[in-house]
C-alpha cells in the first residue's frame, strides 16, 4: 500500500478534518517521501525514520486510504506515523452494482478493522453505476436524482456511527471525474445528498 518503487508515500492526499466531530486544524506541508538515500531501507524502518519527527504532528493527520484490504498492518503502519484518519472512497458503483444488488462485503470488514484500529473515517461517495444513468459512465449523473438519494441514504444509515465524515462525490472540479456542469453538481449531486444525510443524522452531528 505504501511502497511506489523507490519511493515511500506518506500520503497521496494529506487531508485536514475540522468540523466534522474534531477540533480545528491548522494548514501545514505532509512529508509525500522519504530521502532517497533511504531507498534500499524498509517499509517499517522508512515509516518509523518518518514518525521520529513527532514533535510537529497535527492533532489530527489523515491519509487517502482508497479503501485498502483492512489487514491491520496497513493500520499499524498508519498509526507508526501518526496517522489517526483516513479517507475512503464508498463509490456508489460499487456498493450498489444493480438497483436491487447492495454489496456490503468489501465494505463492511474495512469499516471494522478500522474502527477497531482507532482510525477515523472520511467517506467519499460518488460515481454513479451503469443502471443508473443509461450506462453513460461513472462520471455522470443518475438519470433520476431520487436514485442518487436513495443510495446516499442507504449508505449513510448503515455506516452512519462509524464515518465520522462524507465527501460528497471526488474533485467535481476534474472533468475526468465529473461530466456535468457545475450547477448540476450543486443541484442534483451535493445539495440533495446534503439534505439527505441530515435526515438520517449520525452520531457525529
Amino acid at each position: 500500500m505504501l511502497q511506489r518503487s523507490h519511493e515511500w508515500v506518506v500520503g497521496e492526499l494529506a487531508l485536514a478534518i475540522a468540523g466534522c466531530g474534531g477540533g480545528e486544524v491548522e494548514s501545514e506541508a505532509v512529508p509525500t517521501r522519504a530521502d532517497e538515500s533511504s531507498s534500499e531501507a524498509t517499509t517499517d524502518d522508512a515509516l518509523e525514520a518518518l514518525a521520529d519527527n513527532s514533535a510537529n504532528r497535527h492533532p489530527i493527520v489523515a491519509m487517502n486510504a482508497h479503501l485498502p484490504r483492512g489487514d491491520a498492518l496497513d493500520w499499524k503502519r498508519m498509526r507508526t506515523l501518526g496517522v489517526s484518519a483516513a479517507r475512503f472512497d464508498f463509490n456508489w458503483y460499487s456498493i450498489q452494482p444493480t438497483r436491487t444488488t447492495w454489496n456490503w462485503e468489501r465494505f463492511d470488514p474495512v469499516v471494522a478493522s478500522a474502527r477497531s484500529s482507532n482510525i477515523r473515517m472520511f467517506a467519499t461517495l460518488g460515481y454513479t453505476p451503469g443502471w443508473a444513468n443509461a450506462n453513460r459512465g461513472i462520471a455522470y449523473q443518475a438519470t433520476d436524482t431520487n436514485d442518487w438519494k436513495n443510495a446516499v441514504r442507504t449508505i449513510v444509515t448503515r455506516y452512519r456511527n462509524d464515518v465520522e465524515c462524507w465527501g460528497i462525490w471526488n474533485e467535481p472540479d476534474f472533468s475526468a471525474f465529473w461530466k456535468g456542469t457545475r450547477d448540476e453538481y450543486f443541484t442534483r449531486i451535493l445539495r440533495p445528498a446534503l439534505r439527505t444525510i441530515r435526515e438520517v443524522g449520525t452520531q457525529y452531528g
